[in-house]
């Protein structure tokens, strides 16, 4: 009758009452989770923003750390090439010397035998 009417209708209220609770909750999860992901998403867009930033810094220093090995590497050509003319110059004053040195003695033995043919007249 009436009582078991009224059980019926008290469950189904426990019922409602339960599933309101457990929708409840469920949304409080579900406004968690969006916050989790809104949080991890910043965080990566942040880090993903200063590892951009930070290849562009390093690509910068790469190509400047480039242009000073070209300059140095230039620098170096340079250098080779004064080096080998600077020893070339070098030979050529040691066989200017060498000649000078020959034609001094020669000129010495020259002016002996001049003496030695004055001393026998």
């Amino acid at each position: 009758g009436i009582n078991a009417e009224y059980g019926l209708i008290a469950d189904k209220d426990a019922v409602i009452y339960k599933l309101r609770e457990h929708v409840k909750k469920v949304e409080e999860d579900k406004n968690n989770l969006t916050d989790q992901l809104l949080e991890v998403s910043n965080t990566m867009r942040a880090s993903k923003e200063h590892f951009e930033s930070r290849i562009g810094s390093l690509q910068s220093q790469n190509s400047s750390a480039k242009d000073k090995l070209s300059r140095a590497l230039q620098e170096k050509e340079k250098l080779t090439e004064d080096c080998a003319n600077s020893r070339n110059e070098i030979d050529d004053l040691e066989n200017e010397m060498r000649n000078l040195r020959n034609k001094v003695v020669y000129a010495k033995a020259v002016h002996l035998a001049k003496e030695k043919q004055h001393a026998n007249l």
